[in-house]
């Protein structure tokens, strides 16, 4: 059960992110909407922009194209960077990767509500109510899913389904304070409409500053990917998002866990940097990295051969502005071993 004080806390931090919209969102099967009758500060939410689809039949079958993004949280501070000065911007570079899955962190319920309409293709993976996974009803349901969408995986429709999802607070037993120390996963387990891939097994988070608490959750996030796994023998396991803390921290084994039932590899190949040039991905809009390395990372389990991660720097060509105060990171994922077919057991 979530503490009142953790409760509180993140409907407070919520109601900041969805300033800028100035009207509550409730969360309906995955799709944003509005209450009846609340006024609309923020028009563009409604109108799609003319992105064309992402294609539906993949260049290679064989292949998932993976991206993970935090795209920062509305904040009164970002002047020329505002939410809705980029939100064009941001969803271009996004339907450029051409992704199959996107992970998306500090997506608020105000951005989401723009984002739906216009990440054509793609459907969010955060919703209450799965195939083998019946919804929370009330209130309840509704702040578990604003919550969730903090944390977003969007999918490809055409070339993946919806089989399960779930999230929340990774220490719901220990609440932290400041509230924003609260870690948060999304799980979406996904399937290949065309049988090439078993099923896939998507986690998106995105740790907080602390290394003490951000072990255990890394450390909790294995554990729930077990219980995953036991479930669906032969998966496919991707992990991903923005874990504040990059390689040479203490936070980085526990994410890896080597030589577990749960190993996962990261897809940077940190050797082929060139001298002197920095990786890292948090760059406050300047586009100039603030750290060594990249703290936005893309982890895969060992049946999954990662090609070399990519840096996304991309920015408009005009104004200079980039999409969000981190750059995004690309790799892309195919099978190494056997497996059996999507949705069976050996």
């Amino acid at each position: 059960m979530w503490k009142p004080k953790l409760v509180l806390g993140l409907v407070l931090l919520l109601a900041a992110g969805s300033a800028v919209v100035g009207v509550t969102c409730l969360v309906n099967g995955g799709r944003m909407v509005r209450p009846a009758g609340a006024a609309t500060t923020d028009q563009a939410a409604d109108s799609a922009l003319p992105h064309p689809p992402p294609a539906t039949v993949p260049a290679n079958p064989k292949i998932l194209t993976i991206l993970t993004a935090n795209i920062r949280l509305p904040s009164p501070e970002d002047d020329l960077d505002a939410w809705s000065k980029r939100r064009e911007l941001l969803v271009r570079t996004l339907l450029a990767q051409d992704a199959d899955i996107l992970g998306l962190q500090e997506a608020s319920p105000a951005q989401t509500a723009y984002l739906l309409p216009n990440l054509k293709g793609y459907e969010l993976a955060n919703r209450q109510e799965t195939p083998d996974r019946p919804g929370t009803p009330g209130l309840a349901g509704t702040l578990t899913d604003m919550v969730g969408t903090l944390n977003q995986v969007y999918y490809r429709t055409g070339r993946l389904k919806l089989v399960a999802a779930h999230g929340g607070p990774l220490r719901p037993e220990a609440p932290q304070d400041p509230v924003t120390e609260n870690t948060f996963y999304t799980l979406a387990v996904l399937q290949d409409r065309q049988g090439v891939f078993p099923d896939t097994i998507v986690v998106d988070t995105h740790l907080r500053h602390g290394e003490k608490n951000a072990v255990v959750c890394a450390q909790k996030i294995h554990a729930i990917i077990a219980a995953e796994m036991d479930r669906r023998p032969g998966a496919a396991v991707v992990v991903m998002g923005d874990m504040n803390h990059d390689r040479t921290s203490p936070i980085y084994p526990a994410l890896l866990a080597a030589k577990s039932t749960t190993e996962l590899h990261d897809a940077f190949d940190y050797t082929v940097r060139p001298r002197g040039e920095r990786w890292g991905t948090y760059q406050a809009f300047e586009g100039k990295p603030a750290g060594e390395w990249p703290v936005d990372l893309i982890l895969a389990s060992p049946n999954l051969a990662a090609a070399p991660a990519r840096i996304v720097r991309d920015k408009d060509a005009v104004t200079g502005r980039y999409p969000s105060d981190h750059f995004f990171v690309r790799t892309t994922v195919q099978m190494t071993l056997p497996t059996t077919a999507p949705g069976t057991r050996p």
